[in-house]
């Protein structure tokens, strides 16, 4: 959910998103981050 906090409130790209969480240790695509972006805002 981080990431898509990051999204929402900084407008970060998904991709961004993705490396991000790449810098903490976590592996994600940035279409997973897509996919919790959409499920968030359609809830």
């Amino acid at each position: 959910m981080v990431a898509v906090g990051w999204y929402l409130r900084y407008g970060l790209s998904y991709r961004d998103g993705e490396e991000l969480l790449a810098e903490r240790g976590i592996t994600v695509e940035h279409v997973t981050i897509y996919r919790w972006v959409q499920r968030s805002r359609h809830g």
